[in-house]
């Protein structure tokens, strides 16, 4: 612990260093993996589509975690695809 304390915030003082960090660890595990195609990108949409749909985090937890600043969620929106399931749901919760 002590070895490394510190070394992080050093490391991954930028957003660059971070996302260059990240773009390379995903790399690893792609390559592990056998996948191709795979983006930091297309890993933040995912994340985003999980986190919401299946895991039934809030906007602003998933927005928090993306690291986006905007109050209406309109970028966080870009990153969830919509899943009508959640919507139906509450629909038949609350009929007529």
């Amino acid at each position: 612990m002590r070895k490394y304390r510190g070394v992080q915030r050093q490391r991954y003082a930028t957003t660059n260093n971070l996302n260059k960090a990240l773009r390379s660890g995903l790399k690893q595990i792609c390559r592990v993996l056998g996948l191709e195609g795979v983006t930091l990108y297309w890993a933040r949409h995912s994340f985003a589509t999980i986190a919401r749909n299946k895991a039934g985090h809030s906007k602003d937890d998933v927005a928090d975690a993306l690291n986006h600043i905007d109050t209406g969620h309109k970028t966080t929106d870009i990153y969830i695809e919509k899943d009508w399931s959640l919507v139906d749901r509450l629909q038949m919760k609350y009929p007529n």
